[in-house]
């Protein structure tokens, strides 16, 4: 930002809120997003409440932590968050399993990560309200900070409590073209799109600081603005063949009740056969977006959820495989494989689970 000695950057709005406002200079955020969004969440260590990495399981929020959500919500506050909440994606570790009443959020730590709707790109893309996914019309920055503004409207009478995490500047580096083309032909400028997200922020930032005084609650409002990690400039994204290697997920059966593990290709919008090349899809425009044409020669399928696990044969011409497992309630490492005929096995990353009978 300017207000911190970038001669280039234009940040009006921040550099503003910067001079009228409390900082705290010694401030310090964790080594990667999602933990520094546990302890911000929770007031505690982040390693304690099970977030320490941004992939993999390792970004789950244990539900049995209290979250300031919670907190204000039983204290008489309306709850919200619009933007990144990366710290799970299904029931019990949603957002609005945590404390917040509307939401509406983007899926995994990135838009377009494996989680998130298929070809979301930052334009007029489908995001999770209160969890469906609705189409949404407009940059992601503008639409998170618009779905706060129109919260606060509707519930200007009543005290709120809105966490809004932008999802920008993280890569991929999209912004509208009038932001870019602020900084394209400025040689001290190492990245464009990236110094124009910032800009695209402030100027979002600037109109919900109006909306606050136009809503006659801005001088009883407290606004905290902080990074979760710093800048990501320079990671590009891009997944190729998948790695012979496998992680694991952190998951808590409900109940003890005989749940269907079903594997396949991502997207399931796709289609693609669990062993067929992808080449006959269509490219998408953005060279950064996760279309790799890979193909796989899996034979089996294999899931192990703690102690239990089992392996079935991959049939011929087959879109997704189903392995069913009887599970004690309680928490257990779940790990997937699709293996070759040469025994070779990999991480099989697209998994839906359904709990079947009691």
């Amino acid at each position: 930002m300017a207000c911190h000695g970038n001669k280039h950057i234009v940040t009006p709005n921040l550099d503003r809120l910067h001079g009228e406002s409390l900082r705290l200079t010694n401030f310090h955020v964790n080594s990667a997003c999602a933990p520094t969004r546990a302890a911000l969440m929770t007031g505690r260590t982040a390693m304690r409440t099970g977030v320490w990495h941004v992939v993999m399981g390792r970004t789950i929020l244990h539900n049995d932590e209290i979250t300031m959500a919670e907190l204000f919500r039983k204290n008489g506050y309306r709850t919200a968050m619009f933007g990144k909440w990366h710290l799970g994606d299904s029931y019990p570790f949603r957002p609005q399993d945590q404390g917040f009443e509307e939401v509406l959020t983007h899926g995994g730590g990135v838009v377009g990560h494996t989680p998130d709707y298929w070809m979301n790109d930052y334009f007029d893309d489908t995001y999770l309200h209160n969890g469906k996914w609705e189409k949404q019309k407009g940059y992601c920055t503008d639409v998170w900070i618009d779905g706060a503004i129109k919260f606060l409207d509707q519930n200007r009478a009543k005290p709120c409590f809105v966490y809004l995490p932008l999802n920008a500047p993280h890569g991929p580096f999209e912004v509208p073209e009038r932001f870019e083309a602020m900084y394209r032909d400025n040689p001290e400028v190492p990245h464009a799109a990236f110094y124009g997200m910032i800009t695209a922020i402030d100027e979002a930032v600037g109109r919900l600081d109006k909306a606050l005084t136009r809503l006659g609650i801005r001088d009883d409002t407290i606004l905290i603005f902080l990074t979760d990690n710093g800048t990501s400039k320079g990671i590009q994204y891009r997944i190729v063949a998948g790695p012979l290697q496998n992680g694991f997920w952190h998951v808590v059966a409900a109940r003890a009740s005989t749940y269907a593990f079903r594997l396949r290709r991502w997207p399931k919008e796709s289609g693609l056969k669990i062993n067929e090349h992808a080449d006959h899809l269509e490219r998408p425009e953005k060279p950064w977006h996760p279309l790799e044409p890979g193909k796989l020669t899996a034979t089996r399928a294999r899931v192990r959820v703690g102690d239990v696990e089992k392996t079935i044969p991959v049939p011929a011409g087959a879109e997704e495989v189903e392995l069913r497992l009887v599970l004690d309630h309680g928490s257990a490492r779940l790990q997937t494989w699709f293996i070759d005929a040469e025994d070779q096995s990999r991480g099989a990353y697209y998994v839906e689970v359904e709990r079947l009978s009691e």
